[in-house]
């Protein structure tokens, strides 16, 4: 994989490559921005190519060095992970789960820092991970040119770990590399923030997502589809299960029709306003996007609207009929209700209320 190889974002690869080309010392990095545009992968093709054995501005991704770092086994490319829950007690003593000797510096490396791919559950990164990280910059590479350091989730480092990397990530050494990865960089601190230079990454076009679905194998209605849902989630489309997809899609399109005709809403209540289980944020924000699209198909297919393709091709009878019976002014106000829940979602609202909520504008 190349920098070209990861969708949308071109003026940011370019920003990289451009300091790549004239060898320039690049401060701290802090990417942010939306939910799956590539910040990670962007961040490990830079490793690559800070590394890469045939190229200047970009990973071949055939050198030993580029393969041993998508391979996730390059001693210099070192990932501060997220604690699982049950390491957060041993990882002062360099310990692992298991219950590894304090002073085995094998076992602090692994509990602390471990090669970019390994990956965990998030939690935290605590004080000694970034402690470990520290003496590891510090220390010249082992076989590369620079450690890359990626500390992924950088909004899930406590408030000591932040403190401890100001220094290193002020004035790192010049072979050393660091690469913070966050979501909201206003949840960092601004004592971070004033150390790294920001690249904002914005959503991923529709049209890049619909290609890289194409070539997996999808078909273009389908592909479509899913790009309309995922909106601009880049990593999200890669791992959708695209048959439980389009099955979760049959079912959001019965309650929709089902809301929007008066016929019944039960099914949606049952499974998103009530019950004794409450439906995840990750469910109510699919369905979210499954009732985007259909709003957006009823304004097409409307009598007033401009016209254009189609989030949902393949519905495009079933859409016709619904819109027959639903004026455009209602779908406008049903999808300012969906975006208004989709900003309530990621205030942390509470899920079944938002559903309730959401439910009384559809149907009123």
């Amino acid at each position: 994989m190349a920098f070209d190889d990861i969708p949308g974002n071109a003026p940011l690869k370019a920003i990289l490559r451009s300091a790549l080309r004239r060898k320039s010392a690049l401060p701290s990095l802090l990417f942010c921005g939306a939910a799956g545009a590539g910040q990670r992968e962007t961040a490990l093709e830079l490793a690559k190519a800070f590394n890469c054995l045939h190229l200047d501005d970009d990973a071949c991704g055939e050198c030993p060095s580029c393969r041993s770092i998508a391979a996730g086994n390059h001693p210099d490319i070192i990932e501060v992970i997220n604690l699982p829950r049950k390491q957060k007690k041993t990882a002062a003593d360099g310990g692992r789960e298991n219950g590894a000797a304090a002073g085995d510096e094998d076992a602090a490396e692994d509990a602390v820092a471990e090669p970019a791919g390994s990956g965990s559950k998030p939690r935290n990164i605590v004080i000694d991970q970034m402690r470990r990280a520290i003496e590891l910059a510090l220390m010249k590479p082992m076989i590369g040119r620079k450690r890359v350091f990626l500390v992924d989730d950088a909004s899930e480092m406590e408030a000591a770990a932040a403190n401890a990397s100001l220094k290193i990530l002020e004035e790192p050494p010049a072979f050393s590399q660091f690469i913070l990865v966050a979501g909201n960089p206003d949840v960092l601190l601004p004592t971070i923030r004033s150390r790294c230079q920001t690249l904002v990454f914005g959503p991923v076009g529709t049209k890049e997502i619909i290609a890289v679905l194409r070539a997996r194998g999808l078909d273009e209605t389908r592909a479509v589809s899913v790009a309309a849902v995922v909106r601009g989630d880049y990593q999200r489309a890669l791992n959708t299960d695209w048959d439980e997809f389009f099955e979760e899609r049959g079912r959001a399109w019965d309650m929709f029709r089902a809301i929007l005709t008066g016929s019944d809403g039960g099914d949606f209540i049952r499974r998103h306003a009530g019950g004794r289980k409450a439906a995840s944020r990750e469910d109510i924000e699919t369905l979210l996007g499954f009732f985007r699209g259909f709003g957006r198909d009823l304004l097409v297919l409307g009598e007033t609207a401009g016209g254009g393709p189609l989030f949902n091709p393949d519905l495009e009878e079933r859409l016709g009929e619904l819109a027959s019976v639903v004026p455009p002014e209602r779908a406008l106000r049903l999808i300012r209700a969906v975006d208004a829940a989709q900003v309530s979602l990621e205030k942390y609202a509470n899920v079944r209320l938002l559903a309730s909520v959401l439910f009384a504008r559809m149907t009123g």
